[in-house]
């Protein structure tokens, strides 16, 4: 109606006026809150809410005055029923509207609408003297009541989310007056008005408790004022919640903190918080004594606090503060005053000092206060007096100390000597002084404020002895932790003449006598006269202590001498004691040079064999020279456990003749075991024994084959050593030995048994693990041809009888491991030798194979690679990599050898996964880089880098790029180039540079070392992935004169958007966009379907290189990846049609591979795409056929042979315009072939015929292919061969004898003639010029042998080509009569 035209706001002044009834102005209300409601949220603009609800709230306002106002009586049903309900509706709807709490007014409103409809209600209930509803009818008021409050509450809720206290430590004025309005609704019945004051009190409660004590006090503190002029029950809950958080911050000693942030002297807005936390801090400790002194003193308190104000008469609190305030004055002034009069207690001094800013600082404040100018003790220089209390206490302290010292020593007398007056030393020292003044400790005069500097040194009157024995009682306390004076101390006792001393009487007899014996004592050590007897009876009980000797000699040297210890008499005492680890030693090695004869020097020994006897002990100290000490550190190695094992050489001497004899070096020991192993087969007796023999010879190898007649002592010790590692790692050594010993005749048998095969073949391994040197990586120019494992791989080893370096390849390394499995194939143990050989061999295959991917995959920081492997556990170096590039040097790796050709194994790995994942990523982005292998795209960024260097561009570039631009130049490709060069070109400088000396940087902190250095433990993985990060982010300065892959790219998109002819191909009809279309045909008919396809875009050119893909059982994942790439990425700015042909003679792995990429691809794929899958019908089977079934589609072409034929003359008819050998052809045809029925007709005479015709040198290269199978890299290489010396843009002749080719040869044509293109393994191309004539020989062996019709082969796409038949003689006779009838018109 005209009503609802009416805006919001001015509804109650329309319904004033017009006199519109309640219910109708409720009812429009409520529909335009249901309009709003259903408003989208405009989160960007706030305003036109705000103005709804403000008009919601005047129309409201207007409504509850108007229910007021009713005077017409109704019936409480229809109060419940009509006015409550919508009422309440109301409420909810504003409620829900509402948003923050700026307009907090209108939900006020709507409750209070909600309340005088209920009041109205039970205002009625309450006139009707008898119900008829039941009482829970009469309820249904308050129900709703209840509800509205619940929603408003919630309603709160909602609007105040953030904080009570701001960041700004504010709070928001808007929030206190919703609190306050609240608060103050009006009810009309005082019971509902008090349940909803005390939820809505519980409310605020939570509210502010939800902040910390802390803030909870600081916010009443601060909004204090603004509080008093709101409803009473705001200051009420603030104020309690306040007074309820003191003790908290109490406890967390934050009071005085909070004092300072309230600034609470100065501005005292509430007695109550403020005397609360001064009598709560008082009470943090509640057993403090009663002149106890922490609270005044702790900085955190609030007491301390009020004190640092000085003056704190003004301060407004409780009269228990304040006395409490008047209390901590007093403890201070008493202490202050104690402090200046030398009373002040041992217990609170020390506390003082502990806290001595803070009481500096209450000091200060106190100095300030106008009630203590008559305070002399507060009217002095405080850091003059408590240096000089603290002076006064140490002394005390450090005399208190010394005195203990003494009574310790003279109860280490004790029953030697009995001292008669130690008893009240003792009980002095004892004594608890903690509440004893300072002035009864010392000796205190009274402070005048002008004792500075001038002071005498404090006296200690506490202990009450004499000078003498202070004396006395200082020096044994410098020396307290010395053993040599109590030993000397002890023995002065005893050698005193009396049983009972005064302690003035010890002084002067006892510790004069000491102390004279033990200045002896350090006068001979400094000298280096004491005797080694002397030594021992100071240091004999500390002598595997070293550090305790220092010590003891550190003391002696600062109390006798003043000095510190001479570091070469100390050095003396320590190697005198370890001489005698060497003692036994050296007794051990005479008695082995006698028992074995050996002639060599070993006077060297013949001292330290003396070492224990009495004479050796009277020598004095400087004897212990360098040349017995040399000696010593030489044998203190040989333990008693190799003294065992020596000693059992020795008995075994007959077993070790035989030993040297039958085995002349270790390699001969090693392949004996191992043969030896072999033979005991599975008897667990000869296992044990095997075992046992080698590794008694293997540890004592340095006696058995390294002694000789004439062995020195050093010889002697080095081979000693050598025994000494050997025991630490077999502790059973010398057991094994004997028990070899007593099976010697069955060693020997044993020995006599083994053939000559096995032998070598062991001691090829041996001779491998031991010293061969494996070579992986670019080892030698690879050779033309997809790479293997045998070419980059090689062992280098070299002959001990001749010192000639061999070389194995890979086939006889695998010659040898079949000869090791057929030999050891029986045993499962003892072949530690071959299972080496086998690991080593295993992960040297696997680190081929990483190369190998990495090589392929056209990564170029391993194109040069080489690694070389040292199996020898002896050597230092395990491995050495070369990258061979210029900024990165030789690395070399120590450890163990399989462990680090597996982690650089897995490294590799690694890097190969990251390669294959950035070169994905570069092209998905460069969509030309899917024209190319990763062989091509290496070669194109060599030459490419090589051409912006100054370099020629070759022609097979020029043709690999004209995939991209027909007929591009050099020229070209130069403007396309140089632009980015120029600009890069000192930035890739300097970067380069930088990033050199970074990186070798980076090699020393992951611990490798380069060709220069020897570092040992490298962490090989960190340094390869270092390197291989440094690479990846920025390859330019790792490659020379080589462009990367993101500037190819770059290349190629600019050399592609220079390209003015775009290929626009359309799909037959039959055929679906956007989706794979798999065709079915038999085999011979699957090139002219795929020519029906193209054929219906006549005008544009033959299908290309890159829109065919012919597949065989050779074809790699590679290629397969790059069509479907080339197929269905976004990126190209053409419209071709893609076509997989034979697609069904993929192999399994390629196939699975083209499943996994299609689904991948096409999950990010150019929409409309087409795609063209052709597969043999017979073979539908097949992987691919199968997956792609339901994308099967009928053929639906029309496949005439005659439209075929014409489509491709067409394309293969060269213009006259052009220089071409066409043109020996009246219709300029540029591919013929040359066929007959047998051969023998004149082929190869028909073609020197043309070639004559042509007049030019040269012009004739011809292809005789011999073998029966195409092999497509041997023509790419024979062309490129044959024309190497030519101008391909000059008329040529192209013949290709292909006679005796029965397999392959569609393909082959298909190739070359129609997609003008051949390719090798290595990635170059041969492409098919129009200035070339293309001849064909072709023999028809169907009609040569006579097949019947039936059983011979369709002849397929060869069926379509321009042919010239050559025939014989007669044949020609024949058709040249069946011309002069008139029978044929045409005889060609």
């Amino acid at each position: 109606s005209w009503f609802s035209l009416i805006a919001t706001a001015d509804i109650p002044e329309y319904a004033k006026k017009m006199g519109i009834s309640l219910k109708y102005v409720a009812e429009q209300l409520m529909n335009r809150l249901k309009e709003c409601e259903l408003k989208p949220e405009k989160t960007h603009d706030r305003s036109v809410d705000r103005e709804d609800i403000e008009a919601f709230g005047k129309n409201i306002s207007y409504i509850k005055e108007m229910v007021i106002q009713e005077t017409q009586r109704r019936s409480v049903s229809e109060l419940k029923e009509n006015d409550l309900n919508w009422s309440n509706k109301m409420h909810l709807k504003i409620c829900h509207l509402t948003r923050g709490a700026l307009l907090y007014e209108v939900p006020a409103l709507s409750f209070q609408l909600v309340l005088k409809v209920a009041e109205k209600i039970k205002m009625l209930l309450a006139e009707e003297s008898q119900s008829e509803s039941p009482p829970e009818e009469n309820r249904v008021h308050v129900d709703l009541i209840e509800s509205a409050q619940d929603c408003l509450r919630s309603w709160r809720t909602q609007a105040l989310k953030k904080p009570l206290l701001s960041p700004t430590k504010s709070v928001d004025k808007k929030e206190l007056e919703v609190w306050n309005c609240h608060f103050t609704l009006e009810y009309g019945v005082e019971d509902w008005a008090k349940v909803w004051r005390d939820m809505t009190r519980i409310d605020l409660v939570k509210r502010i408790q939800e902040e910390y004590p802390f803030d909870q006090i600081l916010i009443y503190w601060n909004e204090r004022e603004s509080l008093i002029t709101l409803n009473h029950i705001l200051l009420d809950c603030f104020e309690t919640c306040a007074l309820d958080s003191v003790d908290a911050v109490c406890q967390s000693k934050k009071e005085a903190e909070l004092l300072a942030k309230l600034d609470a002297c100065k501005n005292q807005k509430s007695l109550a918080i403020l005397s609360k936390l001064i009598e709560k801090s008082w009470q943090r400790n509640p057993d403090q004594r009663a002149d106890d002194i922490s609270c005044v003193l702790s900085s955190d308190s609030a007491i301390h606090y009020c004190l640092l104000q000085g003056d704190c008469s003004k301060l407004n609190v409780s009269q228990e503060a304040r006395g409490l305030i008047k209390e901590a004055e007093k403890r201070f002034h008493m202490l202050a005053g104690g402090l200046h009069n030398g009373s002040v207690k041992y217990r609170d001094l020390q506390e003082l000092l502990q806290k001595r800013k803070e009481f500096m600082g209450l000091f200060q404040a106190q100095q300030k206060n106008p009630l203590c100018e008559d305070m002399s003790s507060l009217q002095v220089l405080i850091e003059p007096l408590l240096s000089a209390r603290e002076e006064e206490l140490k002394a005390f302290q450090k005399e208190k100390i010394a005195i203990g010292t003494l009574i310790k020593m003279i109860n280490k007398i004790f029953g030697i000597v009995t001292v008669t007056d130690i008893t009240v030393l003792e009980e002095s020292h004892n004594a608890n002084v903690q509440n004893r003044p300072l002035n009864e400790l010392v000796r205190i005069e009274s402070w005048t404020g002008e004792q500075t500097k001038s002071r005498p040194a404090p006296e200690v009157k506490y202990f009450n002895v004499s000078s003498s024995i202070k004396a006395m009682a200082f020096t044994m306390q410098e020396m307290a932790d010395s053993t040599v004076v109590s030993q000397c101390w002890v023995e002065a006792a005893r050698a005193s003449n009396y049983d009972e001393e005064t302690l003035s009487d010890l002084c002067s007899s006892i510790w004069d006598l000491c102390f004279t014996d033990y200045s002896s004592l350090c006068e001979k050590v400094e000298s280096g006269a004491i005797t080694l007897l002397e030594v021992d009876r100071m240091f004999y009980n500390l002598r595997e202590h070293p550090d305790e000797i220092e010590k003891e000699l550190s003391i002696m040297f600062r109390v006798v001498k003043g000095s510190s210890l001479p570091p070469r008499r100390l050095r003396q005492i320590k190697e005198y004691y370890m001489l005698h680890s060497a003692a036994d030693s050296a007794q051990m090695i005479q008695s082995l040079v006698t028992e074995l004869e050996l002639q060599g020097d070993f006077s060297k020994i013949q001292k330290l064999a003396k070492l224990n006897e009495t004479a050796f002990k009277q020598q004095p100290l400087n004897d212990v020279d360098a040349e017995l000490i040399t000696t010593k550190q030489h044998l203190e190695k040989i333990t008693p456990k190799c003294i065992e094992c020596l000693d059992e050489f020795i008995r075994r001497q007959p077993f070790i003749k035989w030993v040297k004899e039958a085995l002349t070096n270790l390699r001969e020991v090693k392949v004996f075991v191992d043969l030896a192993s072999i033979s005991a087969g599975e008897n667990d007796m000869e296992v044990d024994r095997v075992a046992c023999f080698h590794d008694a010879i293997m540890g004592y190898s340095p006696f058995i084959y390294g002694l000789q007649q004439k062995t020195d002592f050093k010889t002697l010790r080095t081979s000693v050593e050598e025994i000494q590692k050997a025991l630490n790692s077999d502790p059973l050594l010398a057991e094994k030995l004997a028990d070899s010993a007593r099976y010697l005749e069955w060693l020997r048998t044993l020995k006599e048994c083994h053939g000559s095969v096995e032998t070598s073949s062991m001691s090829l391994a041996a001779a491998i693990n031991t010293k061969g040197i494996y070579t992986v990586g670019n080892v030698e120019p690879l050779h033309q041809g997809k790479l293997s494992l045998g070419d980059v791989l090689r062992l280098h080893l070299c002959d001990e009888s001749t010192d000639e370096l061999k070389e194995y390849a890979l086939q006889d390394l695998e010659e040898l491991q079949n000869k090791l499995m057929l030999m050891s194939g029986k045993r499962a143990r003892g072949k530690e030798e071959v299972a080496r050989f086998m690991e080593n061999f295993t992960n040297v295959q696997r680190l081929g194979i990483a190369f190998i991917e990495l090589y392929t995959s056209g990564n170029m920081l391993y194109r040069n690679w080489k690694a070389q492997v040292y199996c020898g556990k002896e050597s230092d170096t395990c491995l050495t990599m070369d990258f061979r590039a210029g900024n990165i040097e030789c690395l070399r790796i120590s450890g163990d050898i399989s462990e680090q050709l597996q982690i650089l194994c897995r490294t590799l790995e690694t890097c190969l996964q990251e390669w294959r994942e950035f070169m994905g990523k570069r092209r998905a982005t460069f969509y030309h880089l899917n024209y190319y292998t990763a062989e091509q795209i290496v070669y194109l960024c060599s030459e490419l880098g090589m051409f912006a260097a100054g370099n020629l561009l070759s022609e097979q570039v020029l043709a690999m790029l004209s995939f991209i631009k027909p007929h591009c130049t050099a020229k070209e490709i130069g403007m396309v180039m140089h632009p980015a060069d120029a600009v890069d070109e000192g930035i890739d400088a300097l970067q380069e540079v930088e990033e050199s000396e970074e990186f070798d940087a980076s090699l020393k902190d992951a611990g490798v070392s380069k060709a220069s250095c020897q570092r040992e433990n490298a962490n090989l993985p960190k340094a390869i992935i270092h390197l291989w990060t440094r690479f990846m982010g920025n390859m330019t300065a790792f490659l020379i004169d080589h462009l990367d892959t993101v500037a190819f790219g770059e290349l190629l998109r600019q050399l592609s958007a220079s390209n003015a002819r775009a290929v626009r191909r359309q799909l037959p009809s039959s055929l679906h966009c956007g989706r794979p279309n798999l065709l079915i045909c038999s085999r011979p008919e699957i090139f002219k379907t795929a020519l029906c396809i193209y054929m219906q875009n006549p005008k544009q050119s033959l299908p290309s290189y890159d829109e065919v893909l012919l597949c065989s059982e050779e074809t790699t994942c590679e290629e397969v990846e790059l069509f479907l790439r080339r197929a269905l990425s976004r990126g190209s700015l053409e419209q071709k049609i893609y076509t997989l042909i034979h697609a069904d003679c993929l192999n399994y792995e390629t196939s699975v591979r083209f499943g996994e990429l299609f689904e991948e691809l096409t999950r990010h794929c150019n929409p409309e795409y087409q795609l063209v899958v052709i597969c043999d019908v017979k073979r539908q089977h097949c992987y691919i056929p199968s997956y792609l079934r339901h994308y099967k589609v009928p053929i639906g072409l029309n496949i005439k042979t005659e439209a075929i034929q014409q489509y491709l003359v067409n394309h293969f008819t060269v213009s006259q315009r052009r220089e071409s050998a066409a043109h020996l052809f009246h219709d300029d045809l540029s591919v013929r072939i040359i066929s007959s029925k047998r051969p023998g007709v004149g082929k190869s005479l028909y073609v020197d015929r043309l070639y004559q015709k042509l007049l030019q040198k040269d012009a004739l290269k011809r292809i005789r292919l011999i073998e029966p199978k195409i092999n497509e890299g041997q023509i790419v290489q024979k062309l490129q061969d044959s024309t190497a010396t030519c101008n391909l843009r000059q008329p040529m002749i192209i013949h290709i004898d292909a006679a005796p080719v029965r397999k392959g040869l569609e393909e082959f044509l298909f190739k070359i003639l129609v997609l003008g293109v051949l390719k090798n393994s290595q990635g170059r191309i041969w492409k098919r010029s129009s200035a070339h004539l293309y001849l064909v020989e072709h023999l028809n062996a169907n009609e040569l042998l006579n097949k019947p019709q039936t059983q011979q082969v369709n002849m397929g796409f060869l069926s379509v080509l321009p042919t010239i038949h050559c025939q014989s003689p007669k044949e020609v006779r024949e058709l040249e009569l069946k011309k002069r009838r008139g029978e044929i018109s045409n005889i060609l």
